[in-house]
């Protein structure tokens, strides 16, 4: 459903640009003619490392509805890398005979009520 702003059944283009190339990426129908629509295609588009922009057009029209620019030469960040830990902590990982915790109680020392 489209809310009053947008047109129930309006097909959309959304295209990528990068200088002088253009590759249409999805047609897209009952969104709302708003850059966000464009937040998914560009992420995965950033995550490939692409620059350019991201554009949704009018498919009937072909008048640009939004852009979306990507950062040029951003590159992909590895962000499940692992990080020292700082001094003090455990890995709880590296301890199986640990009871089980709940809300951060022993499971096999707390008192029934």
């Amino acid at each position: 459903m489209v809310t009053k702003l947008g047109q129930e059944g309006r097909r959309y283009r959304v295209e990528h640009r990068e200088s002088d190339r253009t590759r249409v990426l999805a047609i897209v129908t009952d969104v709302f003619p708003h850059r966000t629509t464009l937040v998914p295609y560009a992420s995965r588009l950033l995550r490939e490392g692409m620059s350019g922009q991201v554009v949704l057009l009018d498919d009937a029209s072909d008048a640009v509805v939004a852009t979306y620019r990507l950062a040029s030469g951003m590159k992909r960040r590895n962000v499940f890398r692992s990080r020292p830990r700082p001094p003090g902590t455990e890995d709880l990982g590296d301890q199986p005979d640990r009871p089980p915790r709940i809300g951060g109680v022993n499971i096999d020392k707390r008192q029934s009520a």
